[in-house]
């Protein structure tokens, strides 16, 4: 696994990186569903593995924290075999023995099981609600709307326009909400919008 890879060789640098950008994934996810089950703040798990390293106690609060979620998604999506909470405590301990992050090749892998679940992250599910993205965006700057008839209400077919809306926040007072929209650079039908930056999670 790259994680391991990665971490071990800019010495936990890369995993700290890591560390906040799954939890707001995860954020992301459950903000989409509705749940606040799988975590509010990701800039305080990142420092709990960080500087919270200093202390001992804190990374291990967030490594069981950040499992937990894991778990919760997966339940979301019905996956029959969840993360393994006792292997994951035992990875982590051993990480601080032998300074080489499996636990994270673990968990990475465990949340590969979610991304690749359609049920749970593909925003045209039944039970996923969409806010209507397109009341944010003022009438001048809205798009004609993508030519694919599937599309969720709100769904952006223009390269750039939703990141154009973000930049015109301070101007107009409006705010492009977290939501799936049409894939400005066409490698999939929709990609995910997390409020401020697109995300690496797509929807064939």
């Amino acid at each position: 696994m790259w994680v391991i890879v990665l971490s071990t060789v800019t010495l936990f640098v890369y995993g700290w990186f890591w560390w906040y950008f799954i939890n707001r994934e995860l954020r992301d996810l459950g903000r989409a569903r509705g749940t606040t089950e799988l975590g509010e703040n990701p800039t305080l798990s990142a420092l709990a593995v960080s500087l919270g390293s200093l202390i001992v106690v804190p990374p291990f609060v967030s490594a069981y924290n950040t499992c937990k979620r894991v778990q919760a998604a997966q339940r979301l999506g019905g996956e029959g075999e969840p993360l393994n909470g006792w292997l994951a405590l035992a990875l982590f301990v051993a990480m601080f023995f032998v300074y080489i992050p499996f636990a994270f090749g673990y968990i990475q892998s465990e949340l590969n099981k979610v991304w690749r679940n359609q049920e749970l992250t593909d925003p045209l599910s039944a039970e996923l609600v969409h806010p209507g993205a397109m009341k944010a965006i003022p009438p001048t700057a809205r798009p004609a709307p993508a030519p694919v008839s599937s599309l969720p209400a709100g769904a952006v077919a223009a390269p750039g326009v939703v990141r154009d809306a973000a930049q015109q926040r301070a101007a107009d007072g409006a705010a492009v909400p977290a939501d799936w929209y049409s894939d400005p650079w066409n490698q999939a039908r929709l990609r995910y919008w997390d409020g401020s930056d697109w995300t690496g999670h797509t929807a064939a």
